[in-house]
């Protein structure tokens, strides 16, 4: 693999790393709270709405498996063949 795509390889690897970090955080958040949180906008103006963090936890799965993908377009097509379809095929099935 040439030096430019090892070092870009090297950075998604480090985000994919903190994002599987903050999913877990968020996972353990949501099944402790839920996934709706209670608001009151003014006197009349109340419900129930996704929390924040179940926001935020969507929000960062698709983040990471973008960068799961990239990461996997970057394998070499030689050998790798294989291994980069069945990490797309475990991607898919997330």
């Amino acid at each position: 693999m040439p030096e430019d795509k090892k070092e870009l390889c090297k950075g998604l690897i480090a985000d994919a790393s903190f994002m599987i970090e903050q999913l877990e955080i968020l996972r353990e958040y949501i099944s402790v709270n839920g996934w709706s949180e209670e608001y009151k906008n003014g006197e009349n103006q109340f419900g129930k709405k996704t929390s924040t963090e179940a926001d935020a936890y969507l929000k960062l799965q698709k983040s990471y498996v973008a960068t799961i993908r990239q990461l996997a377009s970057l394998i070499p097509d030689d050998k790798e063949a294989a291994k980069n379809q069945s990490l797309l095929d475990w991607v898919d099935s997330q």
